[in-house]
């Protein structure tokens, strides 16, 4: 994207000139270091410091440049006036409505006065409608942005810093990438040491999650400002404890991912959530990497009372490492008991299965095994270990019988042939041949005497 970019005073007119600043001088500045931030961004930033505005705007209007940056400074009656102004132009009276409807100019506002509050350059933003020639002559989008007051004295003080310009740059060029979608990169110095936040940051054992019992300054470590103001009742989550200037501070993981060096004084945060009690801002807070140690009353604030220690004498970070760990701890357990549970439920699923197969089963009446129902069940009789047995087993398969003894006379049925001579006559003799009648007498095979029980004839 081609962007060009104005420094609003033309050659030889200072601009406001208060409390030893001149406008255009800053102005030049600014728009130096934007153009290298743009730039450094891969746009095409063009900047020509010895034009005036109207050829500057004649030009960008011939040779395609999509966007014009105005940079200024403001200057008013009361030292009360302060923050950004971002101005739109007035067109027919119409309050600026049609310049805001405009491309992306009511964005580029909005973003770039959001990037100047969060980089702690100003407190706050406005719109401004006026008939500005950069804004009405443009034919493109325009960006007209004051960035403070000269006659304000927190904002000259801060315009008089050796990195103010180099700071307003990145700060406007942040937001105009948010605004048009290109990635934004900031500006990194190999050779730098890294800032005393990230050279003793330390990943806190686990998040720590609540709700702000009191409000809590957001301060930039670097530039030892505040930047913002966390309400109270309001969600935070931080995941980093550092060390700035002897000061214990937490820092989100946002902060430290965006390496913005925003953190938040620990001894003033309360989470309503871990129940915590604030130390005394006069006591020496503890090292996170050591345990707990008897505070030293030769290190009290002077006219300060000791603070009220919370059960366990733990304070901040020690006192959060020990709520997270008992947190830990119960989670593990209802995880192991809940393990234990579904393991009992399956032990015991599978034995009603079990049972319940054992119940609709039937016992083989030969070999004693449990048989589902269905599968079919040979019934069959053992084979007679010997031929004796099997003599006996056919006996028995023949029908009734009468066992006598030896000598042991039977006349109660007659033979056909024999007649009253029972088993001594001459049928006895003919055992096997068929040719004895019913109750015909015959030598039983243990020794005795056996008879067919079967009618005569």
């Amino acid at each position: 994207m081609r962007i060009a970019i104005s420094p609003d005073e033309n050659p030889g007119d200072p601009g406001a000139v208060h409390n030893g600043i001149v406008e255009r001088d800053v102005n030049i500045k600014v728009a130096t270091a934007l153009q290298a931030a743009l730039q450094r961004c891969g746009q095409d930033a063009w900047f020509d410091a010895g034009i005036t505005f109207e050829e500057r705007v004649a030009k960008a209007n011939s040779d395609g440049t999509q966007l014009l940056v105005a940079c200024a400074h403001n200057a008013a009656g009361s030292p009360a006036a302060e923050g950004a102004l971002f101005l739109f132009c007035n067109v027919n009276g119409d309050g600026g409505a049609a310049a805001k409807a405009f491309g992306h100019q009511a964005v580029l506002a909005e973003k770039c006065g959001e990037a100047l509050v969060a980089g702690g350059l100003v407190g706050h933003w406005t719109e401004w409608p006026e008939e500005v020639y950069e804004c009405c002559a443009y034919n493109g989008d325009t960006l007209y942005c004051e960035f403070g007051y000269e006659t304000n004295p927190d904002d000259a003080a801060r315009i008089q810093q050796p990195d103010y310009p180099a700071r307003a740059a990145e700060l406007l060029c942040s937001g105009i990438a948010a605004a048009l979608g290109f990635p934004f990169a900031p500006i990194v110095h190999p050779s730098a040491p890294d800032p005393e936040w990230k050279a003793n940051l330390q990943p806190l054992p686990a998040p720590i999650t609540g709700v702000l019992a009191a409000a809590v300054d957001v301060t930039d470590t670097i530039k030892n400002e505040k930047v913002a103001e966390l309400a109270q009742g309001s969600s935070l989550t931080v995941a980093y404890a550092t060390r700035v200037r002897d000061v214990e501070m937490y820092m989100t993981e946002w902060s430290v991912d965006h390496a913005t060096g925003y953190a938040i004084e620990k001894a003033k945060v309360t989470f309503e959530a871990l129940g915590d009690k604030p130390a005394d801002p006069g006591k020496p807070l503890p090292d996170p990497n050591e345990g707990n140690r008897p505070s030293d009353p030769g290190q009290q604030a002077p006219g300060s009372t000791p603070p009220a220690q919370p059960q366990g004498g733990l304070v901040g970070f020690e006192q959060d490492a020990q709520n997270w760990l008992l947190g830990f701890a119960d989670r593990e357990l209802i995880q192991l008991i809940e393990f234990a549970i579904n393991e009992l439920k399956k032990r015991n699923s599978r034995r009603e299965r079990r049972e319940a197969r054992r119940q609709r089963s039937h016992r083989h009446p030969g070999r004693g095994r449990f048989l589902r129902p269905d599968r079919a069940v040979r019934l069959h009789r053992a084979r007679p270990r010997s031929r004796r047995a099997a003599l006996r087993q056919r006996r028995v398969d023949a029908g009734p019988r009468l066992l006598l003894r030896p000598r042991q006379r039977y006349t109660d049925h007659a033979c056909q042939q024999c007649g009253p001579a029972g088993y001594a006559g001459p049928c006895s003799a003919a055992v096997g041949r068929g040719t004895y009648g019913a109750g015909c007498g015959r030598i039983a095979p243990t020794g005795g005497f056996s008879m067919i029980a079967r009618p005569a004839g």
